[in-house]
């Protein structure tokens, strides 16, 4: 919470200055707190292979942390619609004119999170595991793909369709998709959006999202913030 305060206040701060609405990007990303002992709710997770926390952390575009949910082991995407009605919230009760968009990656890509986003009017962009549903959209421009590397060596397409995602999905979404072939093979990528920009436009604001990887390296590296030394899951 004092976090989320210090980072309103100096919206707060940007707003008088302009008066002009603040442009907000939230990014949010999880990581692994490897725990060591007998820590309260440490779990095992079989993608890190440990026994770890799995906090819920988010940053704005430029870099400020915004807001920190420390979460059992095995979450996925516990919390992660609570949070961000919490700072929604708190931004509307702050009184500062606002446009929030949303960018994660695909360990946050579930209904509830577009139908809050869309219901809220937020913007967002989410990554998606490679489904053959998603394969299948993208073989056109795949194909197209293969003859441009086929004479340069390389080719990268970016394309966007629209589908039902999802059993409990009450409409079409847009789907960005990126036709890739490196010298390694074939590498197609997909995210989920309601955003109305080109596609080119929403990929390339989507691949920003990954200076919060470095901004969550900075805590657990340079600040030791993955130290979990007590036994209650509070206390930690």
């Amino acid at each position: 919470n004092a976090i989320c305060d210090l980072w309103i206040e100096r919206l707060r701060t940007r707003y008088r200055r302009s008066k002009r609405r603040v442009r907000v990007v939230l990014d949010f990303d999880s990581t692994d707190f490897i725990t060591y002992g007998d820590q309260q709710f440490a779990l095992f997770h079989g993608h890190y292979g440990n026994y770890i926390y799995y906090p819920l952390l988010v940053f704005d575009q430029h870099g400020w942390p915004v807001a920190a949910m420390l979460r059992p082991g095995r979450m996925r995407a516990g919390g992660v619609v609570a949070l961000l009605l919490r700072i929604y919230r708190r931004l509307v009760d702050a009184g500062v004119p606002f446009e929030m968009t949303l960018r994660a990656d695909a360990g946050f890509s579930f209904p509830e999170l577009y139908a809050v986003c869309e219901d809220l009017g937020i913007h967002y962009v989410i990554g998606l595991i490679t489904h053959p549903a998603l394969t299948r959209q993208l073989e056109p421009t795949m194909r197209r793909a293969r003859k441009v590397a086929r004479a340069e060596g390389t080719a990268r397409l970016i394309t966007d369709f629209t589908m039902k995602w999802g059993r409990r999905t009450p409409h079409p979404r847009r789907i960005i998709a990126k036709a890739e072939i490196t010298s390694l093979g074939e590498n197609p990528r997909f995210m989920i959006t309601n955003m109305e920009q080109p596609a080119e436009v929403v990929y390339e604001f989507y691949t920003g999202r990954g200076r919060c990887e470095n901004h969550i390296k900075e805590l657990k590296n340079a600040m030791r913030g993955d130290r979990m030394s007590c036994h209650t899951f509070a206390a930690n």
